[in-house]
């Protein structure tokens, strides 16, 4: 091989080198981008979470105390809302929160089919209070990316 051959390629070399280093730091710019977003919102994502867990508990008590027993999903609810609270970081709790939002839904939805409940406006306006909570917290975790 002619030594000028020797020159190309070892161009060619430096130039994907220099493409691939770029693209690290471009990508590695993202990422604390997005990991600073995470952390300036985490404060804001978990009072959220905690206030759907206080409310998802003040719904149990209240269905509880109304039907006179503790009941086995109440308890499972708030069994889950605990475990959330516990959750170590801020993308598994919102995960778990997720979670139990559809299952707070079913209690509710339950609840108000009983007879007990079939005027209940404070059902009514606790699934309000929750709808408006998730839907803050969407909006502060759709903020982090």
């Amino acid at each position: 091989m002619q030594p000028w051959m020797w020159l190309v390629i070892i161009g060619v070399i430096f130039a994907i080198s220099i493409g691939i280093l770029v693209w690290i730091i471009i990508v590695s710019n993202k990422l604390v981008v997005l990991k600073n977003a995470v952390d300036r919102n985490f404060p804001v994502i978990n009072s959220k979470i905690k206030q759907y867990c206080e409310k998802t508990n003040q719904v149990v008590d209240f269905v509880d105390k109304k039907e006179g027993k503790h009941s086995k999903k109440g308890k499972l609810l708030k069994a889950e809302v605990k475990e959330c609270l516990e959750t170590e970081g801020m993308v598994n709790r919102a995960i778990t929160q997720k979670d139990i939002a559809e299952k707070v839904l079913i209690f509710i939805k339950e609840a108000n089919q009983k007879q007990l409940f079939k005027k209940s406006k404070n059902l009514l306006i606790f699934a309000r209070e929750l709808d408006e909570l998730q839907k803050q917290l969407n909006s502060a975790i759709e903020n982090t990316t």
